[in-house]
């Protein structure tokens, strides 16, 4: 019993004095995060009391279907991001946090699509050599954009070197720019209505790239 009581004691006093260490010695707080921005990297540092500094990359890339118009486009979004964030944690020693900052935004979609029947646009028919092959690009409005967001974080306020942490919010990149363009043989009047088609299967997706909306979750090792 007493070799237990013992041992008890050694490993509190060890728990005791590293949580100590790690509180007096750690200046950086890293892991991985997956958002709503992709799959990325975050890291923290405190700066005042109350006050931390952040920044995390993020990046990824899927194809979808949109469908919405005549003409059926395949399209590639690509995401990718760097917010700096200021983090300020208004009640002492909880993990709640409000933040702002502003983000590098490389967010794009580039969809292609073909007619092989023909489509009939507003009212009129054009074959598949009027219409040719179709390419939609759709631009963010801005790369630097405007984040802000609340949270929990628990890097430097819960005694560990591994904590928790999630987040919401929205990244405002202003309107984003649409081109459209088609090899057929088709007028002006009917590359207009191309694009007008085009545009129809994209307008979800401009309307996400304007507020990119912003949930994550993640963890990260204090050293």
């Amino acid at each position: 019993m007493r070799t237990i009581n013992k041992i008890s004691t050694v490993l509190a006093l060890s728990t005791a004095l590293c949580s100590t260490a790690y509180a007096d010695n750690a200046f950086v707080a890293i892991g991985p995060r997956l958002s709503t921005q992709g799959i990325g990297l975050e890291a923290r540092t405190p700066i005042a009391d109350g006050f931390f500094g952040r920044i995390n990359g993020n990046y990824f890339q899927y194809t979808k279907n949109y469908n919405d118009g005549e003409i059926d486009l395949k399209g590639k979004l690509t995401l990718l991001s760097v917010p700096i964030m200021l983090d300020w944690h208004p009640f002492e020693g909880s993990g709640f946090r409000l933040s702002a900052g502003v983000a590098y935004n490389g967010n794009k979609l580039k969809a292609t699509g073909t007619a092989a029947k023909g489509a009939t646009l507003q009212g009129v028919f054009y074959t598949a050599s009027e219409i040719g092959s179709v390419t939609a690009e759709l631009k963010i409005g801005s790369t630097i954009a405007g984040v802000a967001s609340i949270g929990y974080d628990g890097s430097f306020t819960n005694n560990s070197p591994l904590s928790f942490n999630c987040e919401a919010g929205v990244m405002y990149a202003g309107k984003p720019k649409l081109t459209v363009t088609s090899t057929g043989l088709a007028t002006d009047i009917a590359k207009d209505r191309i694009k007008a088609d085009a545009s129809k299967g994209l307008k979800k997706i401009e309307k996400y790239l304007k507020f990119f909306p912003i949930v994550s979750v993640g963890i990260k090792y204090a050293f």
